[in-house]
């Protein structure tokens, strides 16, 4: 399965009125369909095998029923990202998601990547969800789901200045039925006529952020290199600038949102 959405940080949940007001303006007819909490935790081998082959592993825990996804990085376009999505429910007797599962297409998908390597608990996101409904009829039918998310991420940190907690407020456009071209229709008018904030990442990269969490660096010495009298100079200065820039690197969606 195929997931199309967009993305955007909100300030306050007021503003979803004015959402739904451009949503009427394109012809949706929008209607509150539920509420509800959920619990969304994330595993991975100590060896990120799993993020390595271009997924992230979830399991969902929503008012008594699991179910496990795994969705790929995917691509981003501005603020519509589309991912491919691995769904398996868990029933209830299932053992926890990061070790023996239930057969289904999630299970198999893992097998093939992981073996039989125990999956380690990453993070935790506890989300408060309002969900409403979008439809449009006549020549460009679309059904579409919003979803308006109050995060909460709570992680054990993995280094010293890493946050360990991070709340957000989350606007999430999703395809349910109709072209791809209605998200990015949706899209577009929400930034020109409201100036959102698209997301630049999804809640498994803000929740690796926020527990510290650096795949690219796994495995490399964390220690500080000593250097000799007779180095060059040029060599501590090449490493430290190295070091800046990844710095610079992994801040920097935090910079083009705002939200820290």
């Amino acid at each position: 399965m195929t997931e199309v959405e967009a993305k955007f940080l909100i300030r306050r949940e007021d503003q979803v009125d004015r959402v739904i007001g451009v949503l009427e303006e394109l012809d949706f007819a929008v209607r509150h369909e539920r509420d509800r909490t959920q619990v969304d935790t994330y595993f991975d081998t100590p060896d990120w095998a799993i993020l390595r082959a271009g997924w992230a592993y979830r399991c969902r825990q929503t008012g008594g029923a699991g179910k496990l996804t795994l969705k790929s990085t995917g691509v981003q376009d501005g603020p519509v990202f589309v991912r491919d999505e691995v769904e398996q429910s868990l029933p209830d007797e299932a053992p926890g998601a990061g070790g023996q599962l239930p057969d289904g297409p999630v299970n198999e998908r893992l097998v093939s990547i992981t073996g039989d390597a125990v999956k380690r608990k990453l993070f935790s996101v506890r989300t408060r969800r309002a969900i409403y409904v979008a439809e449009r009829a006549g020549d460009n039918p679309a059904t579409i789901e919003i979803d308006v998310d109050n995060c909460r991420i709570r992680a054990r940190k993995s280094r010293a200045d890493a946050p360990g907690h991070c709340d957000f407020l989350e606007l999430e456009i999703e395809l349910v039925a109709g072209e791809q071209d209605a998200v990015a229709e949706i899209a577009a008018t929400l930034q020109s006529e409201l100036q959102l904030t698209p997301a630049q990442l999804s809640k498994f990269e803000r929740g690796l952020h926020t527990a510290g969490l650096n795949p690219a660096n796994a495995g490399q010495d964390s220690r500080k290199r000593r250097y000799k009298a007779n180095e060059p100079v040029f060599d501590m200065f090449f490493d430290y600038v190295r070091g800046q820039y990844d710095i610079i690197v992994e801040q920097q969606p935090f910079a083009w949102e705002g939200l820290d």
